[in-house]
């Protein structure tokens, strides 16, 4: 996917790049985020430890279950709620749920997932019950809960538009072949871009390494030359008439480096800078792009992030002499091994923050602690602003073990709330292969764009569309997406 170097390498040194910056990283959390009441300051607390106690708070509850454990929070009058934070002291819990007390005195499910760890928000349409009952249902070991809360939190109010990023090739998704089909298909097709503010074309524009503009940047090219490019595009405008909710969508490319090995994108912006940056411009006016985004993955030591800075200042500087249009400038980095200056980083209009292809501990690729957590954590400090942000999900899987494969969320049987489909199978070097695979589902989705809505992030990023099922299966990814914004922000 979106990986394309040293990835193993990455992995490997992520670790001792993370220690180095761990005294410059501020944690961003949800708690004081509500000016609405805790409800659970006034619920009465229940526990299946056989403690006869009855507790005021979670705080620091420890069931002797590995498993099955549960707590049940209880008020006297029904509650309305919409939201959960709860905090783990360590990393034992692997999967949790909670469910509701219906008229009925049944216990209905109303959220699932995995892991929770040092802070982890669980967002969802209102409940109103008098009990909701929390369950561990699988962990490494014995867990401990810190803390939980539960709010019935408001719409926020934003001063700025929330962006909902998507990198989009001309491949899996080709807008000619979709503009071929009936009018009812197009219009559920186009019913992504009723969600989708901005959209990055991928894989189709390239410098080399003499700072001429490729329209065939190799590596299964989604198109083969200049043509291609101006046809698919067209098409995929053509796609955007058909939404019944018409809104302006920016429309920039990623102008890929000239290589898979950062000297050569070093030494092409060094003698062809200049050139380079007057290529890509002009390709922006010709095509009537909303700006670019660089994804160099990535520069090898400091002289080559020197030598991005040099580059990004420059292209920047050539974008804004146009005065007729919000030429933006983004750049795609993970959160590990940022070396820009800081007076640069201020100059980035987008950082399309690769919150993927991030294993934890336990092999989940983009689990919600280590991309929204310690990943914000990073790039807030880096110097990045949390308006700059837009924040990373992932519409395919990898397995726990990181190989060399990614399966795509459009081609399995899936629900709402998992977010592993098992026993994918799939071929490496000739050898088959069956395992399992961690992907983001749609609760998962939902989760990541509320957070990133109430704490100040910019927007969201998905890499990418194609991988997505249509707009009109309840298990969409983008239309999850779509439902946060519309749930948790006032408008």
């Amino acid at each position: 996917m979106k990986k394309f170097v040293a990835l193993i390498t990455s992995v490997l040194i992520l670790v001792a790049i993370a220690a180095s910056f761990a005294g410059c990283v501020r944690y961003i959390f949800l708690d004081d985020s509500y000016d609405v009441p805790d409800l659970m300051e006034t619920a009465s607390i229940e526990e299946s430890s056989g403690n006869a106690e009855k507790l005021s708070k979670w705080g620091d509850w420890k069931p002797e279950e590995k498993t099955s454990a549960y707590m049940i929070a209880r008020w006297q009058t029904p509650q309305t709620f919409n939201t959960v934070v709860i905090e783990e002291n360590g990393s034992k819990v692997m999967r949790f749920n909670m469910q509701y007390l219906d008229e009925n005195g049944q216990w209905q499910e109303f959220y699932r997932s995995d892991k929770i760890e040092k802070h982890r928000l669980c967002a969802f349409d209102e409940v109103t019950t008098t009990a909701v009952k929390f369950n561990i249902t699988d962990a490494k070991k014995a867990p401990s809960i810190k803390n939980m809360e539960i709010y019935n939190a408001p719409p926020k109010e934003l001063e700025n538009d929330f962006r909902v990023v998507a990198y989009y090739r001309f491949d899996g998704d080709k807008p000619s072949e979709i503009m071929k089909g009936s009018e009812e298909e197009i219009k559920t097709y186009a019913k992504y871009f009723e969600v989708i503010t901005h959209v990055i074309i991928f894989g189709c524009t390239a410098w080399d390494t003499e700072g001429n503009i490729l329209y065939d940047v190799g590596n299964g090219s989604a198109i083969e030359n200049e043509e291609d490019f101006a046809k698919e595009l067209a098409a995929f405008r053509q796609i955007l008439d058909y939404r019944e909710n018409k809104t302006d969508i920016k429309i920039t490319t990623t102008v890929h480096n000239p290589a898979d090995y950062a000297s050569a994108t070093a030494d092409s912006l060094v003698n062809h800078g200049e050139k380079i940056v007057n290529n890509i411009f002009d390709m922006v006016q010709k095509f009537d792009l909303g700006g670019i985004d660089i994804d160099w993955e990535y520069p090898a030591n400091k002289k080559e992030w020197n030598v991005y800075d040099d580059f990004i200042n420059d292209m920047i500087d050539k974008l804004e002499t146009d005065k007729t249009k919000d030429l933006t400038f983004s750049s795609a980095l993970s959160h590990w091994g940022i070396n820009l200056d800081k007076k640069t980083i201020k100059r980035i209009d987008y950082l399309n923050y690769m919150g993927y292809d991030a294993f934890d501990d336990d092999g989940y690729q983009s689990a919600f602690k280590s991309t929204c957590i310690d990943g914000l954590a990073y790039l807030n400090g880096m110097g990045f602003d949390m308006s700059q942000v837009n924040l990373g999900i992932p519409y395919y899987g990898r397995t726990y073990e990181g190989d060399w494969f990614w399966a795509n969320w459009r081609d399995y049987e899936v629900n709402w709330f998992d977010n592993v489909v098992p026993d994918i199978e799939y071929e490496i070097d000739g050898v088959k292969k069956v395992n399992d695979c961690y992907f983001n589902s749609p609760q998962m989705c939902y989760d990541k764009t509320a957070y990133a809505i109430n704490t100040g992030v910019g927007g969201v990023m998905v890499f990418r569309l194609a991988c997505d099922k249509l707009p009109d299966d309840p298990n969409c990814l983008t239309m999850a997406i779509g439902k946060a914004v519309n749930d948790r922000i006032a408008h």
